[in-house]
């Protein structure tokens, strides 16, 4: 994400981003994502009873490009698809992760300068 906060921003914060990920990742909402019993990833995600929030899905450049994201994004879809309300998500405008997302379903709800909000409709 390194490159993308700078291309947004103009800089990177190690200190506070160091912060801000050790205090994300022991929020109830996290877990850790394995394969074959090794960390592949980390997804971040709230529960509420509008929709489901995808705080981060964040996977270990080793493990990008085998369907791990798909296949948490597709589970979420199924549990939001129960549930009858949708799976929303914002991202940096700079990061080329919309077009995964797009191909998922996902579309832009609204934008900012610097961000996305996209969502995926639960019915």
């Amino acid at each position: 994400m390194r490159e993308h906060v700078i291309a947004t921003w103009g800089r990177w914060d190690g200190s506070r981003v160091r912060h801000e990920a050790a205090k994300l990742s022991c929020s109830n909402a996290a877990q850790i994502t394995e394969v074959a019993e090794q960390p592949a990833g980390l997804v971040v995600v709230e529960r509420l009873q509008t929709h489901i929030q995808l705080e981060q899905l964040l996977i270990l450049p080793a493990y990008q490009r085998k369907g791990i994201g798909r296949v948490l994004i597709v589970d979420l879809a199924q549990e939001a698809q129960a549930r009858s309300i949708p799976v929303c998500l914002r991202l940096l405008a700079v990061n080329p992760a919309r077009s995964f997302y797009e191909k998922l379903g996902f579309r832009v709800t609204a934008s900012t300068p610097e961000r996305f909000f996209m969502a995926l409709p639960g019915s």
